[in-house]
């Protein structure tokens, strides 16, 4: 293994101590703030905010290191979230008794949430900052040129995605069920201790780590080529007519857009979460209010994301608009959520099916239903995890800047999440509903695919035709078929093996059995 690929090995490691975490202290933090909807959403919302700050201050910390010192910062990081880890039991029992006094035997009212949100600010935040700092910091010792942010800050992402879907998966199924909530946090303690271990040896004088030779201040518009430049120059050197395709591979890239790949970003952040509160609660409904339900979907879904950034990353580099990527990208996010209508409805019969079936397990539905929502959520979830190394490729100036861009877009991406799981979780869900939610979430990947489009396309023509195909798949999400609110409810997973003999349908929504 090439001493490159040992940072990512390391990154990948913190990304499943990152899950393991964040559902172990979801249950803890549960224990002792409540296991009400708000209290799970502020959870979560502490520890989205504190990775979102922690990405800006680590931008701002390492632009400008050497890769040594970065390796020598990331391994300081991944520590000190493991140290926190180990004493975060004995610090949320020093807030047992402010608690009790806050809730005061029931009557404290605001006062009792006011403590709660504070509490798990304090909790949270710290181990969370360090978090989210080691993503730029990580990035300034992989990178080489701007003109390969996408790829090399990319793959960095989609390796730790890579690692947070296996931690997820881990931690519901194994870890908590086999070793309790204790233990579990040991393990993630480990991971982070190999993590640091690993980037601590890249940074000592005895490895042999090395990044290519920066480009320094140069942008990706001076230096980006794609896969024709190469064939082109092989075709002059042989003496043959270069055509166009090739002199245009090697035309400059165009300019960095910050703005534009930050507004995206943001965009596909709020959409990303509103999807993942409404297939959370789809996937509750059909198989049940249990553990195993959560960190099914976590997994499903940050498993697409996962393929979805390896895919951005190798798109970011092997052309030369990135931009007309990620605005083809943002349309996806909007033309997969009207593929998933015409299965929702199907979901509690298929869930019912195996619920009848002989010698049908819990454990044995969990999975097939969560490898169906997988499946079904695939182009979606794949849009979703490409946009950020293309949004990376797309804003990236230089490799000084580097790090500060990429921790901007990882910022405003979190943002994006926190906003979309407060408004989906608060707002849109008793409002509108689940398919409900999905079409706001819809219209706004809409807005976002229609504002990078105009600004991606070279010529008027080509962003009327996108505009057209899209506006044609928003029209067919708003005329797919409904949801069944009465079906999904039903409780098939429950009263399927009842029922079994009858009409499913007719018998699920016949009332209370």
């Amino acid at each position: 293994m090439s001493s490159r690929w040992v940072i990512y090995a390391a990154y990948t490691l913190s990304g499943a101590a990152g899950l393991v975490y964040e559902v172990a202290w979801t249950r803890l933090l549960g224990l002792h703030l409540g296991s009400t909807t708000a209290a799970v959403s502020t959870v979560l919302a502490s520890y989205m905010g504190g990775m979102a700050l922690g990405s800006l201050a680590g931008g701002r910390i390492v632009s400008g290191a050497s890769p040594r010192a970065a390796l020598r910062l990331y391994a300081a990081l991944e520590g000190a979230v493991a140290l926190y880890a180990v004493v975060l039991p004995w610090l949320l029992g020093a807030f047992d008794p402010l608690l009790a006094a806050a809730y005061a035997g029931g009557s404290a009212g605001s006062a009792f949430s006011l403590v709660r949100v504070a509490t798990s600010l304090l909790v949270v935040t710290p181990p969370a900052i360090c978090m989210g700092a080691a993503f730029p910091v990580a990035t300034r010792a992989v990178l080489s040129s701007a003109a390969r942010a996408g790829a090399e800050a990319g793959g960095l992402y989609a390796v730790n995605t890579v690692g947070a879907a296996i931690g997820a998966l881990a931690a519901g199924f194994l870890l908590l069920p086999v070793l309790g909530l204790r233990q579990t946090t040991m393990v993630g303690v480990g991971l982070n201790v190999a993590a640091a271990g690993a980037a601590w040896w890249l940074a000592s004088p005895q490895s042999s780590w090395q990044t290519r030779t920066p480009e320094a201040g140069k942008s990706p518009g001076a230096v980006r080529t794609v896969g024709g430049a190469r064939d082109g120059r092989r075709a002059k050197a042989r003496g043959k007519k270069v055509g166009p395709a090739f002199a245009q591979a090697t035309e400059p890239a165009v300019p960095p857009r910050p703005g534009v790949a930050g507004v995206a970003l943001c965009i596909s952040g709020f959409v990303g979460l509103c999807y993942e509160v409404v297939w959370t609660r789809v996937l509750v409904l059909v198989i049940g209010p249990t553990s195993y339900a959560f960190s099914a979907m976590l997994a499903a879904f940050i498993g697409g994301l996962a393929l979805g950034s390896i895919a951005g990353s190798r798109l970011a580099t092997r052309f030369r608009r990135p931009v007309a990527w990620l605005a083809a990208a943002m349309l996806l996010t909007m033309a997969g959520a009207a593929s998933v209508a015409p299965f929702v409805n199907r979901l509690p019969l298929w869930a019912a099916e195996a619920a009848a079936a002989s010698g049908a397990s819990l454990f044995g539905i969990v999975l097939g239903q969560s490898a169906l929502v997988a499946a079904i959520l695939l182009p979606m979830t794949l849009a979703l995890g490409a946009m950020l190394p293309l949004g990376i490729a797309v804003a990236t100036r230089t490799v000084e800047q580097g790090p500060r861009d990429v921790a901007l877009l990882y910022f405003v991406n979190t943002a994006g999440a926190i906003a979309g799981s407060l408004v989906a979780g608060f707002a849109l869900v008793p409002r509108f509903g689940l398919q409900g939610t999905v079409l706001v979430a819809a219209t706004a990947a809409l807005a976002g695919a229609l504002v990078v489009s105009f600004v991606a396309l070279a010529t008027r023509t080509r962003a009327v035709a996108f505009a057209a195909v899209a506006l044609a798949s928003f029209v067919a999400l708003f005329a797919g078929p409904r949801w069944d609110r009465d079906l999904l409810a039903a409780g098939a997973y429950k009263y399927a093996p009842y029922v079994a003999h009858l009409d499913l349908v007719s018998a699920l929504k016949a009332g209370t059995l």
